[in-house]
């Protein structure tokens, strides 16, 4: 009978190690999942805030590329009116002295 106790003890701890074993394997293997998809669900999130900024990016650098085309337009629009108004005002210069001229040999001929 003794034997007998003893041998169900031994196999009765060996069955509840095996179900510590057991447990302790199912629960690693639960925290690994959570691990793989707690990881996935990050590299997801990470991907869309990526995603998120190369657009921002490339909005920012179609505008840049219109503000730069705007800002060409009108250096060219500037530097067009200051020969437009050089050009007026060297005309109008020799306008004067040509006016004066005229109206010196209009004395001289009178």
């Amino acid at each position: 009978a003794e034997q007998t106790a003893r041998f169900e003890a031994v196999v009765e701890d060996r069955i509840r190690q095996r179900l510590d074993a057991a447990v302790v394997k199912a629960r690693a293997e639960a925290w690994e999942q959570a691990l793989t998809e707690t990881e996935a669900k990050a590299k997801a999130k990470v991907e869309m805030v990526l995603s998120a900024a190369r657009e921002r990016e490339t909005a920012l650098e179609a505008s840049l590329q219109r503000d730069r085309a705007r800002f060409d337009k009108l250096r060219r629009s500037r530097l067009r009116n200051v020969r437009i108004s050089c050009t007026l005002a060297v005309v109008s210069h020799y306008t004067a002295r040509w006016r004066r001229s005229v109206l010196q040999m209009q004395m001289r001929q009178a």
